[in-house]
């Protein structure tokens, strides 16, 4: 968000006072999926990592109780009980797979 609402923000004030033609410019707030990720994703994997018999799975269902079924505009359930999940972030749809192995 800070990069969009400074350097996208400022660079459209620099080029108005220059008097720079440009083609209108339009980029999308992502502060909803920020409020996403902090105060309810994140919060689901905290409370997954005190849970002993927590599994990817379970990580999940708890994300689809929370986020999925239209509760949140940019979270994609996955519909076939797979550890999975999308969020459609201002450049496209991004998938996350909680079983991947890093």
């Amino acid at each position: 968000r800070y990069f969009n609402d400074f350097v996208f923000k400022s660079e459209l004030t620099d080029y108005k006072e220059e008097d720079v033609s440009i083609d209108k410019i339009d980029f999308q707030d992502n502060l909803a999926i920020l409020h996403m990720i902090a105060k309810e994703l994140f919060p689901v994997l905290n409370e997954e990592g005190n849970v002993a018999k927590a599994t990817d799975q379970t990580f999940v269902n708890k994300l689809n109780k929370v986020l999925g079924d239209g509760k949140h505009p940019n979270y994609v359930q996955n519909r076939f009980n797979k550890p999975m999940f999308a969020i459609h972030h201002f450049a496209g749809l991004v998938e996350y797979d909680a079983n991947a192995k890093v």
